[in-house]
């Protein structure tokens, strides 16, 4: 039976990755008190800017569910053009649903500053990095675990 840091693993290893992102989610939704203190200036801007975020949350880290154990940035991008165009699409539609006269209003979503939108992307890409990191130990710890595992026959 292997194990994650002397903890016998009971299930799958992707779902401590989900696990990880969870616990990312959530670190992010509760450090928005910032953001929350300048809602007070721009109506909805906490509701949409949240919305913001979880989109370029889930565009982000779909990169990282591209493989368990290789980093992101391994995985050559024309490797699936497929996503690279939903992601495109699925951000476009977003941001129209946000600017589009009309829609917009049906929707009661305001545009979101730039500002905003740099630091929600920055949020959204610190996802990615603490994948890495827990991909990174991943691979480590199992190849700690086959240099040590006890030879064939022996």
């Amino acid at each position: 039976m292997s194990s994650w840091f002397g903890f016998p693993l009971l299930v799958h290893p992707g779902l401590y990755a989900i696990g990880l992102s969870v616990n990312a989610s959530t670190l992010r939704a509760m450090g928005c008190r910032e953001s929350a203190l300048r809602c007070r200036a721009i109506p909805n801007l906490c509701r949409v800017a949240r919305g913001v975020e979880m989109v370029l949350f889930e565009n982000v880290h779909i990169f990282n569910c591209r493989s368990e154990e290789r980093s992101a940035f391994r995985i050559p991008l024309r490797a699936n053009l497929l996503l690279i165009g939903t992601v495109i699409a699925a951000q476009a539609v977003h941001i129209l649903a946000m600017y589009l006269p009309g829609l917009s209003d049906v929707l009661e979503v305001a545009p979101v500053p730039l500002w905003e939108w740099a630091a929600l992307l920055g949020i959204a890409v610190s996802l990615l990095l603490v994948m890495e990191l827990f991909k990174a130990l991943r691979v480590r710890r199992q190849r700690s675990d086959l240099s040590n595992a006890p030879a064939a026959g022996a």
